[in-house]
């Protein structure tokens, strides 16, 4: 034990000499004649900010990055991004506006951090990391940053950048009588968001150590996305060419915060409500496409989530909450058959305190016993409104006896009118003329509707024909 102690003890003094050297080393005033050619008014820990959950730099790793969008961006500032400074020179220094990127959305304000919150930090700092040096090597205006510094403890000085193009601030002095306060400040740049979108908030500052020629300047650069309380892991389902014979099918759909959940200062993401709308005018006596009750991810879940998330993004994304669903399309429920023709569904998500909702389409093509000859759909190209124009298609059945009707008020728009006259059949196909007519002094310009035609039988089947066209005056 004897021993031991001889060892340790002249290595813990060692180790108070080194700090103490080093302290006042850094802190010991300069002359003024080298602070007025090499000292800068301020010095500032960082220039920029953007989240990065991979970034060595704590600050980056902290930044929440993504922001909700708000209606009116020159209103209330709610979100900000603080910068650290120190200020070395005996003189007191002035930080003015020389120009930002969005005025409209943006303010700043400016505070000296009490010469008491400084001791504590500093000696919290040296005390913590004297094993490993000063500080570990960071930059003295940010060695504190982790301290919690609430803004009551602060005095602010604040300003809204449009309606202060010149906005100044006044720095005090460096006055560090004790080696424990140096003077340190925050500079906070506060924006809003207004659009979903990724942006960099851009300022700059001109800096004036006041009564002398010290002069600088300093540009901060803020990088964010401007997002929804919740988005969707795509945006369609491609469900190909299928036929009322062909299996049901899944799609999963993650839907997802970067500012809601557990943790978040928007609070929980609640669990999405889902609605799907059909083509407008369709009515079906079963649903063909349905979606299951979302169900929360697990918090031990989410890492996996957030990697399948950023996989399909293809860049990482800050995940706070995820939900997740299963979107069902069959094409035959019992003895009801999907329609024949375009499939379109919009599946609809909202939230109950937010206004905006997100869909996922589904699109695909249903085949079946009766289909356009050479072609999907029916183009009637651009006509001369005044005469009226009538185009003949020809209808293809499976079965040589099927039977085809139109739907009555099947023809969209209202103008259009329809008809079908059946063919002589070919050795094992069934043949129908369709005739679609624009009657004179229709609308103008372009349109598009449908025609929807009835296969008859034991079981009918609709057949739903997408038309355009574009009535010339």
């Amino acid at each position: 034990m004897k021993q031991t102690l001889r060892i340790v003890v002249p290595i813990v003094v060692l180790m108070g000499v080194i700090f103490g050297v080093t302290f006042f080393a850094q802190y010991s005033p300069q002359k003024d004649e080298e602070q007025v050619t090499t000292e800068p008014p301020l010095r500032f820990g960082s220039s920029a900010r953007r989240w990065d959950p991979y970034s060595s730099s704590l600050q980056d790793q902290s930044f929440p990055g993504f922001y909700e969008v708000q209606a009116d961006v020159s209103g209330p500032k709610k979100n900000a991004a603080a910068f650290w400074f120190e200020n070395r020179n005996t003189k007191p220094v002035t930080i003015q506006l020389k120009g930002v990127s969005c005025g409209a959305c943006s303010g700043g304000r400016v505070a000296t951090i009490p010469t008491e919150v400084t001791r504590e930090l500093l000696q919290l700092s040296a005390v913590s990391c004297l094993p490993q040096g000063l500080f570990s090597g960071f930059p003295l205006s940010i060695a504190g940053e982790a301290g919690n510094i609430s803004p009551e403890r602060l005095n602010w000085e604040g300003y809204d950048f449009k309606d202060n193009h010149k906005a100044s601030y006044k720095v005090p002095a460096a006055a560090d009588t004790d080696g424990w306060s140096p003077t340190w400040g925050i500079l906070e740049l506060q924006f809003s968001v207004g659009k979903v979108e990724t942006k960099t908030l851009g300022a700059e500052f001109a800096l004036q150590v006041d009564g002398t020629k010290q002069v600088g300047s300093a540009r901060f650069d803020i990088m964010f996305e401007g997002v929804n309380p919740f988005e969707l892991s795509q945006r369609e389902i491609a469900v190909g060419e299928i036929t009322d014979s062909s299996d049901s099918k899944k799609y999963e759909i993650l839907v997802y915060s970067a500012t809601r959940g557990p943790n978040a200062a928007n609070g929980d993401l609640p669990m999405p409500s889902v609605r799907i709308d059909t083509t407008p005018g369709v009515t079906e006596a079963v649903p063909f496409v349905t979606a299951d009750k979302p169900v929360r991810v697990s918090q031990a879940e989410l890492a996996k989530f957030k990697a399948t998330l950023e996989a399909k993004l293809g860049r990482p994304v800050r995940v706070e909450a995820v939900y997740r669903l299963n979107i069902t399309v069959t094409p035959k429920v019992g003895e009801h058959r999907i329609d024949i023709g375009t499939l379109e569904r919009d599946v609809w998500m909202s939230i109950p305190d937010s206004k905006e909702a997100q869909a996922v389409r589904v699109r695909g093509t249903v085949r079946g016993g009766v289909w356009l000859d050479d072609q999907r759909e029916i183009d009637m190209g651009t006509y001369k409104n005044r005469d009226g124009f009538t185009q003949k298609y020809k209808l293809i059945t499976e079965n040589k006896d099927a039977v085809v009707e139109i739907v009555a008020g099947g023809e969209k728009p209202e103008f259009l009118k329809a008809s079908v006259e059946k063919l002589p059949p070919g050795a094992d196909r069934g043949a129908y003329e369709l005739k679609v007519t624009v009657p004179k002094e229709s609308e103008s310009g372009r349109w598009s509707g449908e025609v929807v035609l009835v296969l008859k039988g034991a079981n009918p089947q609709r057949i739903r024909i997408p038309v355009k066209g574009n009535g010339d005056r």
